[in-house]
């Protein structure tokens, strides 16, 4: 699902959409999950799911200490993996290895896309129960993170926060033809004298 920053409670929409991806899943009433934050740190257009995993409020270690929670919370664990490009492992089968140890029922991925339109960037969220293809959207495919790679739940949240140069430089001309295109037909328009 794709929606933009023209409703009025953004929060509330994201919420809203999770939990309808939630309850299509049929997870048990007390269901752990595992929160992936892919991207690599230190590049800041692909920090955004590493970024996301410092504000995560983990809970799994209080469960495991007090074998309950708060009213509110659920099981939590969260893990940024970097890239392959820094760790020199595969992303999926680092998560597919925390999985079978930590064996959460849900597993949620936060990522940053690539656009096809400036007007994208930083304005659109992309919620899905798909899964997802880190690198894709700059050519660098890795394996698939999804339910049928590792056989859990997946909800992948993605914000795209880069476009290429070949994008800019198009849109850039689109948006020259219409001005252009524009004062042709108004010229002779007594507001544009």
């Amino acid at each position: 699902w794709w929606f933009t920053n023209k409703v009025s409670s953004k929060s509330e929409n994201i919420k809203r959409y999770i939990l309808i991806l939630l309850y299509k899943t049929s997870l048990k009433k007390d269901y752990s999950s595992l929160i992936i934050g892919l991207g690599n740190i230190k590049s800041t257009p692909d920090s955004l799911g590493p970024k996301v995993i410092e504000n995560i409020i983990v809970t799994k270690h209080i469960y495991d200490y007090y074998k309950s929670l708060e009213k509110g919370y659920k099981i939590t664990e969260a893990f940024s993996p970097g890239v392959k490009g820094t760790t020199g492992i595969e992303t999926s089968d680092i998560i597919s290895s925390i999985i079978k140890l930590e064996k959460p029922d849900l597993l949620i991925v936060i990522d940053a896309l690539a656009s096809d339109s400036i007007d994208r960037v930083c304005k659109t969220i992309q919620i899905t129960d798909a899964g997802i293809n880190p690198g894709s959207g700059i050519g660098n495919e890795r394996k698939e993170i999804s339910y049928e790679t590792l056989n859990i739940p997946v909800i992948a949240i993605g914000v795209p926060m880069v476009v290429d140069a070949v994008t800019i430089v198009s849109d850039t001309i689109n948006y020259m033809e219409k001005h252009f295109s524009y004062n042709i037909k108004n010229i002779n328009n007594p507001i544009n004298k």
